[in-house]
């Protein structure tokens, strides 16, 4: 059956505060087809960037309309992710701004993150959204415990790892262990906009019970929202970088674009401003640490 997708969005719930505006089915999207029963809702012109079955009967009317309100505008012609208006200069990928002043950010809702004034990209958000929703049909819970943060967040986070250390000790090392699993200031995916932490910060959460339960549906269905999970376990793929965190999780159409005009526009010049940042050069910070992530998160963009 086909529907003419021209719906008042005052059944939405999600973070919009949509109440009395209307989602015009001209200025969105013509038609959509949807079968009940099956588990495809199929869009013509494209796949929004996700696999083809990445929605399904079960999701609520609410998120899809929630889904095509925010997605939809945000792609290209052929189903690719429109990134013509992101914002990708030096200082939002140093994460010099502040998220609450961009039109491309919103709060996270209450309802999906476990504190006030976090910000994710609206696109990112969106498919998080619809993430959370499907992920609750299964029985499971998605809290995003952080989401963007700013440059001048992340120096806090490292400073203070940093001056735990005695002062003496030497430089270096005293960088190597904290990178072990904080980014320094400058180089934090968490500065785009794209990058989320779920549920725990500890890995063993997710090696039992709810966490298990959790991660292991993540690994299966976080790429069908395009979803990815950048700190894999270490080894032959991805002999550098952070340890594996298994609560961390990228949106991968917008952070694959972010990650590749990062490594054109940003160098170790650019990492100042905190403690110990003169030890990024010799580390190789973005060498080792930027670049050193899950192949899946990281794909040759060309120019």
């Amino acid at each position: 059956m086909f529907y003419e997708l021209c719906a008042a969005v005052a059944v939405c719930n999600h973070a919009m505060n949509m109440a009395g505006q209307e989602l015009y089915a001209d200025k969105i999207i013509k038609k959509f087809h949807f079968r009940p029963r099956l588990e495809v809702l199929w869009i013509p012109g494209g796949d929004m960037g996700f696999s083809r079955n990445f929605i399904t009967p079960q999701l609520s009317r609410s998120t899809i309309i929630y889904i095509l309100l925010f997605l939809w505008p945000h792609m290209a012609h052929g189903g690719e992710m429109n990134t013509e208006h992101l914002d990708i200069s030096s200082h939002c990928l140093l994460g010099k701004f502040i998220p609450s002043e961009q039109i491309e950010f919103i709060e996270v809702d209450a309802a999906y993150g476990n504190k006030a004034k976090m910000y994710l990209h609206k696109q990112a958000y969106g498919a998080f959204v619809a993430m959370a929703e499907e992920a609750r049909n299964a029985g499971i819970v998605l809290t995003i415990l952080s989401a963007t943060r700013t440059f001048r967040h992340q120096k806090e986070i490292w400073e203070t790892k940093w001056n735990e250390w005695p002062f003496e000790e030497e430089h270096e090392k005293r960088a190597l262990t904290i990178l072990q699993y904080t980014s320094m200031p400058g180089a934090s995916r968490h500065h785009w906009g794209t990058d989320i932490d779920i549920n725990s910060l500890e890995n063993g959460y997710f090696e039992k019970g709810e966490g298990l339960k959790a991660y292991s549906w993540l690994k299966i269905r976080a790429r069908d929202f395009g979803f990815g999970q950048p700190y894999t376990a270490k080894g032959i793929d991805r002999p550098f970088g952070h340890e594996e965190e298994k609560w961390h999780w990228s949106y991968l159409p917008l952070s694959r674009k972010m990650l590749n005009r990062y490594l054109k526009k940003i160098s170790h010049r650019d990492l100042n401003g905190f403690e110990g940042s003169s030890t990024a050069a010799k580390i190789d910070v973005i060498g080792k640490y930027v670049r050193g992530i899950n192949k899946e998160c990281y794909q040759q963009e060309a120019d």
